[in-house]
């Protein structure tokens, strides 16, 4: 049956498309949003202070006199950048005005009119996301305030008569925008973290989340109105939010309130059609649902299709959902191929059918539709995750995964390869977990490929080098040791831990156990640390104490008195001490005599950078 649609369906999809081409190219609780917003105001005040207000540091290329004694070539550079940074901000400051004034013509009675300041103060704040026509607009502290003050506004204003459909959703949007900003920044963190930064992401995320509730709440309750582009926004944040219950919950409650039919319009009802049939609903309710939506409108909407796409692939209904791609395609224009890239992407990932789902993967791979399809790691992983659950078949992944990277090559960012490497290779892992031999010659064939496509990465290593445990050879770990130095690999502190952490694996003694936590601190002081991170020591406690071999305790006991002093502060210490004695009794009759403890033969390094409590 499949090869009849793989062949026509298929290339009718394509055909129709290809003629689209040429023709267009010829409260739940307002205490909650209280205490959130009370929360918030030090951390934004305080990221105000440090971004805006503190002094500028005088740049190394000036002289103690003042003089500047940069490359005239430079030197014209900076000046046509500002010049251009001047000209977007006069740009946005026309737009910014010519919005406003636009707002306060739409206000009726003008200045007369009693909520005429708190209105343009809250068309001022939802306007950001109008004005910000780059990334970098929303890494200014004053775009969170902004956030806090319509919602501030928004709860004075709600009620009042002029507080309409539209503004809500303009707050909504504003919300939303912040949410996915808020995200990206958080995914940066992952890679350089940041303690402070990362508290105030996460009071963001929070405040974001009851500040929708909020909105959410006085929709249902008919305290305000909301147009469809909003609901849209909605429902999509709590989807974002990974909150499928609440938002379906959200999305049935608004339908018996004053905006209900809103909340049928195609592009609402495109994203809740997956969630509810995600959390039980049947596929029959689906199709009503879908039926009833697409009767609210005469002419076809994408965002309906695609929603009831991805619902068909959930629940197998392939042949549905190829019929459903066909019309999608039959009414596409080049400005809205996003659709068909975004829905192309979710028969690789998302589709049950294997050979459906590698009949698109291979035209993505191949350029063979008329639209451009970037194969997106996160539907590749569901892609080789559902090859494996189905099959078993490792050299169906493994040719999968190959595909992936001669695509990709060089042109993606560590986190997202990292993210791929760690699902094929815990597959590996899973496959050859009781072939050592067969496993390692595997590897290294692997090894060897990836590194003919691209640098070998340090990611890479320390993927295989903490899954290699479950060899339990302490031959293959001092062989997988050696892939840094042979294919010229940089070391970072991970590298280090995780090396220490498969010292737990194998049996081994105390003095390669110290050499290697010698080498992770003094190279973590060589790289500018102060003091010995928390990772360090539960790469530590990997190694000894939570092993398998008992008799480290003695070694881990040493160091702890040894090197506790310089941790971060007292606090780390107790925890090295006291809740470790907790979690592995065993080691807590040594652990409460350290005092006595001889460290005599234990030799700690000269640091440079990391200091004593």
């Amino acid at each position: 049956m499949f090869r009849i649609i793989q062949n026509s369906s298929i290339s009718t999809i394509k055909n129709k498309v290809g003629s689209q081409v040429s023709q267009a190219t010829t409260r739940n609780g307002i205490n909650n949003l209280n205490y959130s917003s009370r929360r918030l105001n030090s951390t934004l005040q305080n990221s105000i202070e440090q971004d805006i207000l503190k002094p500028q540091q005088q740049p190394s290329h000036i002289n103690g006199n003042g003089r500047n004694y940069r490359n005239p070539r430079h030197s014209n550079n900076k000046n046509r950048n500002f010049r251009n940074n001047n000209n977007n901000n006069n740009n946005n400051y026309h737009n910014s005005n010519q919005r406003l004034n636009h707002a306060a013509n739409e206000i009726p009675q003008g200045t007369d009119n009693p909520w005429f300041h708190e209105l343009m103060a809250f068309e001022d704040c939802v306007g950001i996301t109008y004005d910000s026509k780059n990334a970098s607009a929303y890494h200014n502290p004053q775009f969170w305030a902004s956030i806090q003050k319509a919602m501030e506004l928004y709860t004075n204003l709600t009620g009042t008569p002029d507080f309409n459909a539209e503004r809500v959703a303009k707050l909504i949007y504003l919300l939303h925008t912040g949410l996915r900003q808020n995200r990206q920044q958080s995914l940066k963190l992952d890679k350089k973290p940041d303690f402070d930064a990362r508290n105030f992401h996460k009071d963001m995320i929070d405040y974001i989340c009851v500040s929708l509730r909020t909105v959410a709440s006085d929709i249902i309750s008919n305290k305000n109105s909301i147009n469809q582009y909003g609901a849209m926004h909605l429902i999509t944040s709590f989807k974002e939010l990974q909150l499928s219950n609440e938002a379906i919950s959200i999305w049935e409650n608004a339908r018996v309130s004053n905006s209900g039919n809103v909340f049928l319009d195609p592009r609402v009802v495109g994203v809740i059609l997956p969630l509810m049939y995600e959390n039980g609903h049947s596929f029959q309710d689906i199709q009503n649902l879908f039926e009833t939506s697409r009767g609210q409108i005469n002419y076809y909407h994408p965002n309906l299709a695609v929603g009831m796409i991805r619902a068909c692939l959930l629940a197998n209904e392939i042949n549905i959902a190829l019929k459903l791609f066909e019309e999608l395609c039959g009414n596409s224009q080049v400005k809205k191929f996003g659709y068909l890239t975004e829905t192309h992407l979710s028969f690789i990932g998302e589709s049950h059918d294997l050979s459906v789902a590698n009949t698109f993967f291979e035209k993505a791979l191949y350029d063979e539709m008329p639209y451009k399809v970037d194969l997106q790691v996160p539907y590749v992983k569901k892609f080789i995750f559902n090859t494996w659950s189905q099959t078993k078949d490792f050299d169906q992944v493994l040719n999968i995964w190959i595909k992936c990277w001669q695509n990709y090559g060089t042109n993606v960012t560590k986190g997202v390869s990292s993210s791929l490497n760690e699902l094929f290779l815990s597959i590996f892992f899973n496959n050859f977990e009781n072939d050592k031999m067969g496993g390692f010659e595997k590897l290294k064939q692997i090894i060897k490929v990836y590194a003919s496509i691209k640098p070998l990465d340090e990611p890479f290593l320390n993927i295989i080098m903490t899954k290699c445990v479950v060899w339990q050879d302490a031959s293959i770990i001092s062989e997988i040791f050696k892939y840094y130095m042979y294919y010229n690999v940089r070391r970072t502190q991970v590298a280090y831990r995780v090396g220490l952490k498969a010292m737990g694996s194998i049996p081994v003694g105390d003095a390669e156990i110290l050499n290697r936590w010698n080498e992770l601190i003094v190279f973590s002081d060589f790289q500018g640390a102060n003091f010995i991170h928390n990772a360090d020591w539960a790469a530590l406690r990997d190694a000894t104490i939570a092993s398998q071999y008992g008799d480290r305790v003695m070694l881990y006991a040493k160091l702890v008195k040894a090197y506790s002093k310089y941790s971060k502060d007292i606090n780390q210490v107790k925890i090295l001490v006291d809740l470790n004695s907790s979690r592995y009794n065993y080691i807590a009759p040594v652990m409460a005599d350290l005092e006595n403890l001889d460290i005599s033969d234990i030799h700690v390094p000269v640091f440079k950078n990391i200091k004593s409590l």
